[in-house]
């Protein structure tokens, strides 16, 4: 913009075109004076007639010098006149709503692309310091062009524009707007592709919908009703809770701050890890409050309650950014469209920065210890004898989150620096043949189409050092894949082979009655 005005010169401001705004200008056919008239009333016209070519060339005026005609020269304005001319013009000002016109300009913000440097921002700029004397604009942006992904400008001409149907239809439009705002900061280039909306729907769109998904079968196999629910659940939290509440609060803190600044793209940046948080840490802890054996009183609603409560908040938080996912979520949750709520403010009392900084260094200890678990060769679904700690002071029931993610069976806090006990024993080594089982039971349940609440029955085969191995771990087998029933299969029926530590096993899980009670709910 500063090249442009630098090197400026005279604006012509007429156009010779069939249809457009006029120059209102009529010149005598006689004496060749000249009239610039300023409403259609002063053309004997009723108020609010179309003033556009070809129709009021049709309008003639008294040459008040020589009696003669006058008529409108037959030019049109430049269209960018238009556009510069809009703040003012959409009121009526200066003829009327007056008032309606001082209080809104200028206006807070003005958005065209970085090709507007001469039309739209200059146009602008000129006719507002000419008639008012004032920027035309509080605040300005330009956006970059849009590019193909050879690094070409995108243009139809070229036949290198991606078809906005055909990205709606394959990864909706809620994928292509949050890369908009997402890809890169404000001013630059987009260079656009397929698998660059691919990523972002894979990355953030999917793994969002994915949670809600899963909150709504376990809240309606759960009989869910948030009014129901005393706010003492709320006030006890575990602290697992109040993290993600916590992390909530401080990305929409962030967010707002940019948004009131017409940063988008920085506004939206935060909420990718946060997804990532949630989807990645917090459901993979929530997950544990609906296996029996290890939910305590008060785990499932809270953690219930926590969810839906979260989730309210993030759909309204991201409306603005993708409104169609978001008002999906909120009217399945409540039953309204979200975009008839106000966007959240002073969410502060959710913010405990102590408890984040707690959790960020507990998941960096997490990662460590199974770093060193690797090392020393160690199956991840084996547990350790024992993981210390060198951070007094955790909660019990981050602690418990400790013994999962690391899958040891003692977490204790002393010296000075972090340890794991990789001692092997005979009953270690059954729980993590025992929980390899599972994990190959859970996936044939996903195979056959078993959803979350569905009860099954388990049969398998296996050699004897392994099966004597799990029939201590019998119980654990069926709470963790929510079965009832856990049967020797014959060998002649369909099933699924594996390998645990080198033997063979066959699987087939199978749906139980729909009244089925599975162990441990």
């Amino acid at each position: 913009m500063r090249e442009w005005l630098a090197h400026n010169v005279d604006w012509a401001i007429s156009r010779s075109r069939y249809w457009g705004t006029p120059l209102p200008i009529w010149i005598c056919e006689g004496c060749g004076a000249v009239r610039c008239v300023e409403s259609a009333v002063e053309l004997g016209l009723a108020p609010g007639s179309d003033l556009h070519r070809p129709h009021v060339d049709r309008v003639s005026l008294a040459c008040t010098a020589c009696d003669r005609t006058m008529r409108r020269i037959p030019d049109v304005l430049d269209v960018w006149f238009d556009a510069g001319c809009l703040p003012f013009a959409q009121t009526g000002y200066p003829t009327a709503r007056s008032d309606e016109f001082q209080e809104s300009f200028p206006p807070d913000l003005m958005v065209e692309g970085v090709d507007q440097t001469r039309g739209g921002f200059y146009t602008s700029m000129v006719i507002s310091e000419a008639l008012f004397g004032k920027n035309f604009t509080r605040r300005a942006i330009a956006l970059g062009h849009v590019l193909d992904g050879a690094g070409r400008k995108a243009s139809k001409s070229r036949g290198n524009v991606l078809d906005p149907a055909l990205v709606f239809d394959r990864f909706g439009a809620d994928s292509l707007r949050w890369w908009f705002y997402t890809s890169v900061p404000l001013g630059r280039s987009y260079q656009i592709s397929f698998d660059s909306i691919d990523a972002v729907a894979r990355k953030f769109l999917r793994p969002l919908w994915n949670v809600f998904v899963l909150f709504d079968a376990q809240a309606s196999w759960s009989d869910f009703e948030p009014r129901l629910w005393p706010p003492s659940l709320v006030e006890s939290r575990p602290c697992l809770d109040r993290w993600i509440l916590s992390r909530i609060a401080g990305v929409a803190r962030s967010s707002r701050k940019l948004l009131d600044e017409y940063d988008a793209h920085g506004a939206s940046l935060p909420y990718q890890p946060l997804i990532t948080d949630l989807s990645n840490w917090y459901v993979r802890q929530w997950r544990r409050r609906f296996t029996g054996s290890q939910s305590r009183p008060g785990d499932r609603p809270a953690g219930l309650w926590t969810l839906y409560e979260g989730l309210l908040l993030i759909s309204q938080l991201l409306a603005p950014f993708i409104p169609f996912l978001t008002d999906a979520i909120h009217r399945s949750l409540c039953g309204r469209s979200v975009h008839l709520c106000d966007y959240p403010d002073a969410l502060d009392a959710l913010q405990d920065p102590g408890l984040e900084e707690t959790m960020a260094g507990l998941r960096a200890t997490c990662e460590e210890a199974n770093r060193m678990r690797s090392a020393a060769g160690v199956r991840q679904r084996q547990p350790l004898f024992a993981v210390t700690l060198p951070a007094p002071g955790y909660p019990a029931d981050l602690l418990e989150i400790v013994g999962h993610e690391v899958n040891t069976r003692r977490v204790e806090v002393a010296g000075s620096a972090l340890m794991i006990d990789s001692r092997s024993t005979p009953d270690l080594v059954a729980e993590g043949w025992a929980r390899e089982l599972i994990w190959q039971i859970q996936a044939e349940r996903k195979r056959v189409g078993l959803g979350i609440q569905d009860a099954s029955i388990v049969l398998y085969r296996s050699g004897s050092r392994l099966e004597s191995a799990l029939a201590g771990f019998r119980e654990l087998i069926l709470d963790e894949t929510r079965s009832v029933q856990l049967l020797r299969l014959a060998g002649d029926e369909d099933a699924t082979t594996c390998s645990i530590d080198g033997e063979t096993v066959h699987i087939s899980v199978r749906q139980a009655a729909r009244d089925a009670v599975p162990a441990g709910a």
